[in-house]
C-alpha cells in the first residue's frame, strides 16, 4: 500500500504547480530523531511513557508552589466575593463571526484537535451557539473545566544537550475556542 501510494504521489507531481519543488523542499530538511532522555538514575528513558514520566518528574519539581505565608491583603482579595464593577456587556453574533473571522489558522490547537481553519470555516448558526456559550459563561461567572487544560509540549532550548530533562521548556497548547471567548472580550 505504501508503494502504491508512493507511486500515485510522484506520478501527480508537477513543476508548474510548484508540487515538485514542495516535495523536494520535504527530502532535502533534515529531520532530527527525536532523542533519548537521560533519566535521574542516568538510565535512558527509550518509550514515549518513560520520556513523558522523566518530564513530568521534572516540571514537578520546577513548578512547585512555594510554602510561604500568604499576606492578610491577599487573602482578603481571594476569598472576596465579587468585584463591585458594573456587569459585561454581553457578546453579539456579529462579534463572534468576526472574530472567527480573525483567528489565526496557523496556530496549533489543543488537546481538542479543533484548529483555528476548524473554526473559520463553520457555518453561522456555530456562531450564534458559541455566542450563547460565552453569554451563559458571563451570566454565571463559569470557566469550563475542560478549556482549562492543556497539551504540554516540550522544545528543546537551542544549544543544551538533547538528551538532558532541563533542556527543554514547556509550552502549553490550550484549546482555541477558550482563547476565542477571551479575543471577544477586548473591545
Amino acid at each position: 500500500m505504501r508503494n502504491s501510494s508512493f507511486e500515485h504521489h510522484v506520478t501527480h507531481l508537477s513543476p508548474t504547480d510548484n508540487t515538485l519543488w514542495k516535495a523536494t523542499k520535504q527530502l532535502k530538511r533534515p529531520q532530527a530523531p527525536v532523542p533519548l532522555i537521560r533519566k535521574l538514575n542516568n538510565v535512558w528513558a527509550r518509550s514515549d511513557k518513560e520520556k513523558a514520566n522523566v518530564f513530568a518528574t521534572h516540571l514537578a519539581d520546577v513548578f512547585r508552589a512555594e510554602q510561604g505565608h500568604i499576606d492578610d491583603d491577599v487573602e482578603d482579595f481571594i476569598t472576596a466575593q465579587c468585584q463591585k464593577s458594573l456587569p459585561i456587556r454581553a457578546f453579539t453574533p456579529a462579534e463572534v463571526k468576526a472574530e472567527l473571522t480573525r483567528l489565526n489558522t496557523r496556530k496549533n490547537s489543543g488537546y481538542d484537535l479543533i484548529s483555528g481553519q476548524i473554526l473559520k470555516r463553520l457555518p453561522c448558526k456555530t456562531a450564534v451557539l458559541l455566542t450563547v456559550v460565552f453569554n451563559r459563561m458571563l451570566t454565571l461567572s463559569y470557566f469550563p473545566v475542560l478549556w482549562k487544560y492543556a497539551e504540554i509540549i516540550m522544545i528543546p532550548k537551542p544549544g543544551k544537550p538533547p538528551h538532558e530533562p532541563t533542556s527543554y521548556r514547556p509550552i502549553s497548547l490550550l484549546p482555541i475556542t477558550s482563547k476565542l471567548n477571551d479575543y471577544s472580550y477586548k473591545e
